[in-house]
């Protein structure tokens, strides 16, 4: 299956979840010469792009796009020829559903939700959300630490015994030092705490700034504007509520020449990539 898209499409993109799929696809106008493959999480994007890339078959036709989450963001490097696991500016896809005059637009008939309504209902409820914020924010900082340099599997030449598979993981970039030298304060309740508090505090100055929408962890506010905008009546299950509005957004978005600039520039690149010229 996978290998009939890859050749049936110009460009084919590994994205986390069925959400983001259908959002870009809209927001892309459903242009034919770009395909989407579901991976189911961050990291899965990065492994299944890379394998198909460096497989026997080298679809350089083949890209990954994820979430930025608490990391940083690859957009500078877009453009590199190097490049193709593209990491997008903002927290996750459903920031960029945080669209409020495209919300009140998608009110279900009979709701009459203004735009200004519907940010003050979600900001509120990333305020009251902050500490939940702060908590994974704290644990995405720690699971860095304790696993930076941490080895890939070996291939196969590389293991051939108890002492070169011994070796290969005390050894290999020297992540079992790095782990066992690691200052005991990183990880001590003194530390944690101080950490904690220094989170909440950048957070709270985020919300007071007006970026929450950009960097605060989306899907739990789009869900609130979805709640609110479209009620708990109807036959979807969340998630495919969720993406009906999605793409709902997505269309209004392209209606309006309201896309995310940098969602434009990245179709426009993975084109380019490929030598396909962009178009409206």
């Amino acid at each position: 299956m996978l290998r009939s898209l890859y050749k049936r499409r110009a460009v084919v993109v590994w994205v986390e979840d069925e959400l983001t799929k259908e959002y870009l696809r809209a927001l892309w106008q459903k242009d034919p010469r770009i395909g989407f493959a579901v991976a189911g999480g961050r990291e899965s994007v990065s492994a299944l792009t890379t394998g198909a890339r460096s497989g026997p078959d080298q679809r350089t036709n083949v890209f990954g796009v994820r979430d930025k989450d608490f990391g940083e963001t690859n957009f500078p490097d877009w453009t590199n020829p190097h490049a193709y696991v593209f990491t997008i500016p903002r927290y996750e896809v459903e920031n960029y559903l945080l669209d409020w005059d495209a919300l009140a637009n998608c009110a279900a008939e009979g709701l009459t939700r203004r735009a200004s309504e519907i940010e003050r209902r979600v900001k509120k409820r990333a305020t009251a959300l902050t500490w939940w914020v702060v908590c994974k924010r704290s644990l995405s900082d720690l699971r860095i630490e304790l696993t930076r340099s941490f080895p890939p599997d070996p291939t196969q030449d590389e293991i051939t015994d108890h002492t070169s598979a011994l070796d290969y993981i005390l050894e290999t970039k020297d992540w079992h030092r790095h782990v066992c030298g690691l200052p005991r304060a990183n990880l001590a309740e003194n530390s944690i705490a101080s950490n904690l508090s220094k989170y909440h505090n950048e957070i709270k100055q985020t919300i007071n700034a007006g970026d929450w929408p950009q960097t605060f962890p989306g899907k739990p506010l789009f869900r609130e504007a979805r709640s609110y905008i479209r009620g708990s009546k109807g036959s979807l299950a969340p998630g495919e509520a969720d993406i009906d509005l999605a793409e709902a957004v997505a269309e209004w978005q392209v209606s309006n020449d309201r896309r995310p600039s940098d969602l434009v520039a990245l179709r426009e690149c993975l084109l380019k990539r490929t030598g396909l010229a962009a178009r409206s």
